[in-house]
C-alpha cells in the first residue's frame, strides 16, 4: 500500500546502529539521543514484504467500505488484522488514520520507550502506552484494549507492528534499557 521498505540487510542508519550500540554498551543515552531515537523511528517504515490477509481479514473490510486483495504490504495487514477485523480501533478507519496512531504513540509525552531483544535476540525498541492518551474513544472499536504496544525493529530499521493489549507485563519484564520509563 504505501510507507513500506524492502529489508535486505542490517539497517546503517545512524540512528539504528546508535540503537544497537546502546543496547550492547547498556549505556544510557543522552536526552538528544532519546529525541533521535523518537523522530528516526516516528518517521520509520513497515516492512514492504507482501503478506496474506485472510478470507475473514476481506470479509470484514468489505463489510466497512474498504477493498482488500489476498495478498498486501505489512501496514496493510497490520491495518487490517487489527483495526478491521479485532475492531481495537473504530473500522472505519484508514490504514493512513493506523498509520497516524502509530506516530502518535512513538511521539507521545507519556509513552514509556523500552530498548531491548526480541526473542530471536534482535535489538527492538517497545514503545507502551496508554490507549485512552493516543486513541479518543471516539476512534475507538468494539475491542479496544487499554494499552498499546509499538515494535521497532533496530536491525532492519522497520515498525513490525502497533496493536492494543490488556497487559504488557510480559514484555516490560525484558532486560534492557528504558529511554522513558
Amino acid at each position: 500500500m504505501f510507507s513500506s521498505v524492502s529489508s535486505e540487510s542490517v539497517s546503517n542508519d545512524p540512528t539504528d546502529v546508535l540503537i544497537r550500540d546502546l543496547l550492547a554498551s547498556q549505556e544510557s543515552p543522552t536526552i538528544g539521543e532519546v529525541r533521535q531515537i523518537i523522530q528516526r523511528i516516528a518517521a520509520g517504515l513497515f516492512p514492504s514484504s507482501r503478506k496474506s490477509i485472510s478470507k475473514a481479514m476481506q470479509v470484514a473490510a468489505h463489510r466497512y467500505g474498504h477493498t482488500l486483495s489476498n495478498r498486501g504490504d505489512s501496514l496493510t495487514y497490520h491495518w487490517a488484522k487489527h483495526v478491521v477485523l479485532q475492531e481495537q480501533w473504530d473500522p472505519r478507519l484508514s490504514a493512513i488514520d493506523y498509520l497516524r496512531y502509530v506516530r502518535n504513540t512513538i511521539m507521545h509525552m507519556r509513552t514509556e520507550i523500552l530498548l531491548s531483544t526480541d526473542y530471536i535476540d534482535r535489538t527492538t525498541v517497545y514503545f507502551f502506552a496508554s490507549t485512552d492518551n493516543i486513541v479518543p474513544i471516539s476512534d475507538q472499536g468494539a475491542g479496544v484494549a487499554p494499552q498499546i504496544l509499538v515494535v521497532y525493529n533496530a536491525e532492519d530499521g522497520l515498525i513490525l507492528t502497533e496493536h492494543m493489549l490488556s497487559s504488557s507485563s510480559k514484555t516490560r519484564e525484558k532486560q534492557g534499557i528504558w529511554l522513558r520509563p
